[in-house]
């Protein structure tokens, strides 16, 4: 299926992205975070062309700060409440225990977090990181934090690249061959990786400095002849995104009065 979402200006996604955003950690109740992270991965695919496996793959590394935070906020030590308040216990008396609102914020807490992460893979998924950077400059926020966000992403790359490479190159010498002349290898490559990002970001200013740097990377910006009926479907699912978060957030101080 074409991805014709792709074909917006990229101001039009990532404002959709931060409107998932907003919703999710506006969500109420958990279902409603369940159904933005479907709702997410679902426009991704039908838009962008982005499988269900591809999407749920981000998930890998958050997924464990997500489980110790979780842990944190479910569960408790100390005496025992009243039996009532309890859905979990292990002890007698005292000891770790979970009470039904340690649980229900537990589980708000983790869906709010999943669908947050959503938005947020929304708009890396769907913009390349040139189209971000322009869809930033469009909303005209400042160039310095703009250039400086541009030259650690280009320079994260090659230090990521040149940490890979000695470390390979440690392995071919059996550098990782236990425990102890593990953690040394690894000390020296994380060193020397340390002196040579200081020499790239020097040589990458003096380069900047020769090219008569002054305060902003010039760059030719991508045209999009066909964005409108794209930007039109846009428009529409983030009024229908907000009116749905309104909606959610009314029903919810009904339900208190």
């Amino acid at each position: 299926m074409p991805s014709t979402w792709s074909q917006a200006r990229p101001n039009y996604r990532i404002g959709l992205g931060l409107a998932i955003l907003l919703s999710a950690l506006l969500a109420p109740w958990p279902w409603l975070g369940l159904i933005l992270v479907i709702l997410t991965a679902e426009l991704l695919r039908r838009f962008f062309a982005v499988s269900w496996t591809r999407f749920l793959r981000c998930y890998r590394i958050p997924l464990i700060y997500l489980i110790l935070s979780v842990i944190t906020v479910a569960f408790e030590y100390g005496n025992f409440p009243p039996t009532e308040n309890l859905l979990f216990a292990w002890g007698s008396g005292r000891g770790l225990f979970m009470t039904k609102t340690g649980g229900v914020e537990a589980l708000l807490l983790t869906t709010r977090i999943l669908s947050a992460l959503a938005s947020l893979f929304f708009i890396r998924l769907s913009c390349s990181m040139v189209d971000f950077m322009q869809g930033l400059k469009s909303w005209h926020l400042p160039e310095g934090i703009l250039t400086l966000m541009e030259l650690i992403y280009r320079l994260t790359f090659t230090l990521h690249h040149n940490l890979q490479t000695k470390i390979d190159s440690q392995h071919q010498r059996l550098g990782y061959v236990g425990l102890r002349r593990g953690l040394r290898s690894l000390g020296l490559a994380l060193g020397s990786g340390f002196s040579a990002a200081l020499k790239k970001s020097e040589r990458m200013g003096r380069a900047l400095e020769l090219r008569l740097y002054q305060g902003s990377l010039q760059t030719l910006p991508k045209l999009y002849p066909n964005s409108g009926p794209a930007e039109k479907q846009i428009k529409l699912a983030l009024i229908l995104l907000l009116i749905f978060t309104g909606l959610a957030q009314a029903a919810k101080y009904m339900l208190w009065f």
